[in-house]
C-alpha cells in the first residue's frame, strides 16, 4: 500500500467505489470511499468558482 496520494484510485474511477479488500484491512475501504468522495465534491465547487462547468459536472458525478 503507498503511504501518499489516492490508494485503489483505479477501482474508484472504473466502478465508482473503493471495494473492500479481501486480503486488508476492513475498515480502510470505507473511509476510502467518504474520503475520494468528499475531495470530488470540493473540487467540484472549486471548479464551479472558477467557471470549469464541465469539470464541475464531472466530479459532482464522481462525488456521489
Amino acid at each position: 500500500m503507498r503511504i501518499e496520494g489516492r490508494n485503489e484510485l483505479e477501482g474508484y474511477l472504473d466502478d465508482g467505489f473503493v471495494a473492500y479488500p479481501l486480503d486488508g484491512d476492513l475498515r480502510s475501504a470505507a473511509s476510502l470511499n467518504l474520503e475520494y468522495a468528499i475531495n470530488d465534491c470540493a473540487l467540484a465547487l472549486m471548479a464551479a468558482r472558477l467557471g470549469h462547468d464541465g469539470e464541475r459536472r464531472y466530479l459532482l458525478r464522481r462525488a456521489k
